[in-house]
């Protein structure tokens, strides 16, 4: 093979081409041919072609010199193209671009008030009014006609309470359920009802919840202590004696009575916010409750101090105000009784939303 002239052009040892990114020539050794190297002047990374694609022009000065700098090192970042984004972002500019809604989630709301006045205004919205008034006005009006009715009434009253009074108050639990679920995924105002269908399904897994945890304290409390014996020996207390008195004896003697209503106080919180999420009787597993309510102990005490708080106000309106509640002028206390119970139903999601990572349901 016939050797290497002396006066052989040194570029034919090298590789010549135009950076894509900013449009610099580029010489390299050829032993580089094929590899990805640095561009000396965007310092973005570059293919090395095989072979030289350019011809030689005229009065181009090209520096005999390699660049070295062409060697394989991590270039700086630079802006990504559309076929450099991961799968996701780019099927996310295509819905963009075809005009429909993003997949990802929405970046989570802010408060716009301090906290405690704004949890105060959860229930401030214009569906939650309306369903606070359907629940409040119906069964007003079922009373209102009963009454105008004089001794008849009770052909109006026994099937209003049948057809309206118990599914209002079917309607106001499920109701407080999903102020529940929807504070639990982040909501700071009461969701919409009007143009949600409850399911029938998921009404009969909400019953079954409450009946799970207070069911078995009714029935014992009935079969040990019959109402009716229960209020004569209130009415015929010995002198000095109070209700109060009666109930710490009951509690002093009783130690089932106590762990039932213990059992339903503490737990049924957890239940029914774990049936909630699931949406599944599932949730009623009782190595999951135990376990979510020590993962969060303290903070779980305080809200079954709070989930309880409209059952306390409620015993308290029918033992203060028992005529009141059932006429007009009880109108305003019943709707702040519901706002109350919504509130609440808030904060209970809102604890969810704060310990998901502790309780780690995986919902």
């Amino acid at each position: 093979m016939e050797g290497n002239s002396p006066n052989q052009n040194p570029s034919e040892s090298a590789i010549r081409f135009i950076c894509s990114f900013c449009g610099r020539q580029v010489r390299v050794p050829s032993i580089l041919a094929g590899k990805k190297g640095k561009c000396p002047q965007c310092k973005n990374v570059v293919l090395v072609p095989c072979s030289t694609p350019l011809s030689p022009r005229e009065n181009t000065s090209i520096d005999p010199k390699p660049d070295l700098d062409m060697l394989l090192q991590p270039g700086p970042p630079r802006e990504r193209t559309a076929a450099d984004q991961p799968k996701d972002q780019q099927y996310e500019a295509l819905r963009e671009s075809a005009g429909l809604p993003s997949l990802q989630p929405p970046p989570p709301l802010k408060r716009k008030f301090p906290w405690l006045i704004d949890i105060l205004f959860y229930p401030a919205s214009t569906p939650s009014l309306i369903s606070i008034g359907i629940i409040i006005v119906l069964p007003f009006l079922v009373n209102v006609v009963a009454w105008s009715l004089g001794p008849f009434g009770f052909f109006v009253s026994i099937p209003g309470f049948l057809l309206i009074k118990i599914p209002i108050a079917l309607f106001l639990f499920w109701y407080f359920c999903e102020c529940i679920g929807d504070s639990a995924q982040g909501g700071f105002r009461a969701p919409e009802t009007i143009t949600t269908i409850a399911e029938l399904g998921q009404i009969f897994r909400l019953v079954i919840t409450w009946l799970v945890f207070w069911l078995p304290p009714i029935l014992y409390s009935i079969r040990k202590y019959p109402p009716n014996r229960m209020f004569a020996a209130l009415f015929t207390l010995p002198e000095g004696e109070s209700a109060k008195d009666v109930l710490v004896y009951i509690i002093q003697n009783d130690i089932t009575f106590c762990l039932l209503w213990f059992y339903a106080i503490y737990f049924f919180p957890m239940g029914l916010l774990s049936v909630i999420l699931s949406d599944s009787l599932t949730g009623l597993n009782p190595l999951l409750i135990i376990r979510s309510i020590f993962s969060t102990f303290f903070r779980y005490f305080l809200v079954v101090v709070v989930f309880h708080i409209p059952a306390m106000v409620l015993f308290g309106m029918f033992g203060y105000f028992p005529n009141l509640m059932f006429g007009l002028p009880g109108l305003p206390l019943r709707f702040a009784w519901v706002w109350l119970l919504l509130t609440v139903g808030h904060l209970t999601g809102r604890y969810y939303y704060r310990n998901e990572q502790k309780l780690n349901w995986d919902v």
